[in-house]
Protein backbone atom coordinates (compact mmCIF):
# COMPACT_ATOMS: atom_id res chain seq x y z
CA UNK A 1 0.00 0.00 0.00
CA UNK A 2 1.49 3.36 -1.02
CA UNK A 3 2.14 5.76 1.77
CA UNK A 4 0.19 8.97 2.02
CA UNK A 5 2.09 12.23 1.80
CA UNK A 6 2.24 14.14 5.03
CA UNK A 7 -0.05 17.08 5.30
CA UNK A 8 1.81 20.30 5.87
CA UNK A 9 0.35 23.23 7.66
CA UNK A 10 0.05 26.52 5.81
CA UNK A 11 2.92 28.82 6.76
CA UNK A 12 5.09 26.13 8.32
CA UNK A 13 8.69 25.62 7.29
CA UNK A 14 7.82 22.20 5.83
CA UNK A 15 5.14 23.87 3.71
CA UNK A 16 7.65 26.44 2.41
CA UNK A 17 10.14 23.71 1.61
CA UNK A 18 7.48 21.76 -0.31
CA UNK A 19 6.60 24.88 -2.36
CA UNK A 20 10.29 25.46 -3.16
CA UNK A 21 10.69 21.82 -4.29
CA UNK A 22 7.59 22.10 -6.49
CA UNK A 23 8.90 25.31 -8.11
CA UNK A 24 12.26 23.66 -8.77
CA UNK A 25 10.60 20.62 -10.36
CA UNK A 26 8.46 22.93 -12.53
CA UNK A 27 11.52 24.89 -13.72
CA UNK A 28 13.35 21.64 -14.55
CA UNK A 29 10.33 20.40 -16.49
CA UNK A 30 10.16 23.64 -18.53
CA UNK A 31 13.91 23.48 -19.23
CA UNK A 32 13.58 19.88 -20.47
CA UNK A 33 10.73 20.86 -22.78
CA UNK A 34 12.80 23.69 -24.23
CA UNK A 35 15.76 21.38 -24.80
CA UNK A 36 13.62 18.85 -26.61
CA UNK A 37 12.01 21.57 -28.74
CA UNK A 38 15.36 22.85 -30.05
CA UNK A 39 16.27 21.41 -33.44
CA UNK A 40 19.33 19.24 -33.25
CA UNK A 41 22.07 19.51 -35.85
CA UNK A 42 21.11 17.97 -39.12
CA UNK A 43 22.87 14.95 -40.45
CA UNK A 44 24.11 15.14 -44.05
CA UNK A 45 21.26 13.02 -45.49
CA UNK A 46 18.71 15.35 -43.89
CA UNK A 47 20.46 18.38 -45.36
CA UNK A 48 20.44 16.72 -48.78
CA UNK A 49 16.75 15.91 -48.47
CA UNK A 50 15.96 19.51 -47.43
CA UNK A 51 17.93 20.76 -50.43
CA UNK A 52 16.03 18.46 -52.77
CA UNK A 53 12.69 19.68 -51.40
CA UNK A 54 13.48 23.31 -52.21
CA UNK A 55 12.07 24.59 -55.51
CA UNK A 56 14.68 25.25 -58.18
CA UNK A 57 15.81 28.88 -58.40
CA UNK A 58 14.10 30.97 -61.07
CA UNK A 59 16.23 31.92 -64.02
CA UNK A 60 16.40 35.67 -64.61
CA UNK A 61 14.65 36.87 -67.73
CA UNK A 62 16.98 37.95 -70.52
CA UNK A 63 17.09 41.71 -70.94
CA UNK A 64 14.83 43.08 -73.64
CA UNK A 65 16.58 44.21 -76.78
CA UNK A 66 16.82 47.97 -76.75
CA UNK A 67 18.11 50.01 -79.61
CA UNK A 68 20.51 52.85 -79.08
CA UNK A 69 18.59 56.05 -79.68
CA UNK A 70 20.63 58.37 -81.88
CA UNK A 71 19.41 61.74 -83.07
CA UNK A 72 19.00 60.40 -86.61
CA UNK A 73 16.90 57.47 -85.39
CA UNK A 74 14.71 59.75 -83.29
CA UNK A 75 14.28 62.16 -86.21
CA UNK A 76 13.23 59.30 -88.50
CA UNK A 77 10.80 58.01 -85.88
CA UNK A 78 9.25 61.47 -85.73
CA UNK A 79 8.86 61.44 -89.52
CA UNK A 80 6.81 58.26 -89.13
CA UNK A 81 4.93 59.82 -86.18
CA UNK A 82 6.30 57.31 -83.64
CA UNK A 83 7.86 57.66 -80.19
CA UNK A 84 11.02 55.86 -79.03
CA UNK A 85 8.80 53.57 -76.92
CA UNK A 86 7.06 52.42 -80.11
CA UNK A 87 10.35 51.55 -81.83
CA UNK A 88 9.54 47.99 -82.89
CA UNK A 89 9.61 46.54 -86.40
CA UNK A 90 5.85 45.91 -86.34
CA UNK A 91 5.02 49.49 -85.33
CA UNK A 92 7.41 50.93 -87.93
CA UNK A 93 5.82 48.81 -90.64
CA UNK A 94 2.27 49.84 -89.64
CA UNK A 95 3.15 53.53 -89.47
CA UNK A 96 4.93 53.44 -92.83
CA UNK A 97 1.98 51.76 -94.56
CA UNK A 98 -0.49 54.22 -93.05
CA UNK A 99 1.56 57.25 -94.16
CA UNK A 100 2.34 55.70 -97.57
CA UNK A 101 -1.39 55.34 -98.25
CA UNK A 102 -2.05 58.89 -97.14
CA UNK A 103 0.83 60.62 -98.98
CA UNK A 104 1.26 58.42 -102.07
CA UNK A 105 1.84 60.60 -105.21
CA UNK A 106 -1.01 58.87 -107.05
CA UNK A 107 -3.50 59.91 -104.35
CA UNK A 108 -1.97 63.21 -103.29
CA UNK A 109 -0.19 65.03 -106.12
CA UNK A 110 1.56 67.62 -103.87
CA UNK A 111 3.11 65.06 -101.51
CA UNK A 112 6.14 63.88 -103.53
CA UNK A 113 8.70 65.40 -101.14
CA UNK A 114 6.86 64.10 -98.09
CA UNK A 115 6.81 60.58 -99.56
CA UNK A 116 10.58 60.76 -100.18
CA UNK A 117 11.13 61.62 -96.50
CA UNK A 118 8.83 58.79 -95.40
CA UNK A 119 10.66 56.29 -97.65
CA UNK A 120 14.07 57.45 -96.40
CA UNK A 121 12.93 57.15 -92.76
CA UNK A 122 11.51 53.67 -93.37
CA UNK A 123 14.72 52.53 -95.09
CA UNK A 124 16.84 53.80 -92.21
CA UNK A 125 14.65 52.33 -89.45
CA UNK A 126 14.02 48.96 -91.08
CA UNK A 127 17.75 48.15 -91.37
Amino acid sequence: MPHKPKKTKFGSSAWSAQIARDKLKYKEKIAMEKESAKPKHKTPPQRQRDYEQQPPPKMPEPPKYRRIMTQTRIRNLKVLLLTPAQDTPENIKKAYRKLALKYHPDKNCNAGDIMKCINAANDYLSE
